[in-house]
């Protein structure tokens, strides 16, 4: 027979060690980034606005509701969607990302 006397405690230890683990990763993976890029928008006139939200909704591929969800709450943004706003505020002469976006962790 393959299995000791011990085999039920290392089973019981090996699935205790797995659950910690487990736990610890579940609470490294919960941690969320909140962006927004509403500052950015702040900067710009009327008539960009209305330039800029049609070029970020073309960028997106959302609809306009979409659209004013993302620009409030971009939960951890992936990072070419991330750039590729920002390229369009530059189009717009918004060039310092510090002023694009505001970013908020999860236990804010």
């Amino acid at each position: 027979m393959i299995f000791s006397d011990n085999f039920p405690t290392f089973a019981l230890s090996l699935t205790l060690q797995v659950t910690k683990v487990t736990k610890f990763v579940n609470i490294m993976a919960i941690e969320k980034k909140y962006y927004s890029f509403t500052p950015g928008l702040e900067l710009l006139s009327k008539s960009d606005y209305s330039k800029i939200q049609g070029d970020i909704i073309i960028f997106l591929g959302c609809s306009k509701q979409d659209y004013y969800r993302k620009r409030a709450c971009y939960i951890n943004i992936p990072a070419h969607v991330k750039e590729g706003i920002e390229s369009i505020f530059n189009k717009y002469n918004i060039n310092d990302i510090r002023q694009i976006w505001e970013i908020k962790d999860s236990d804010e």
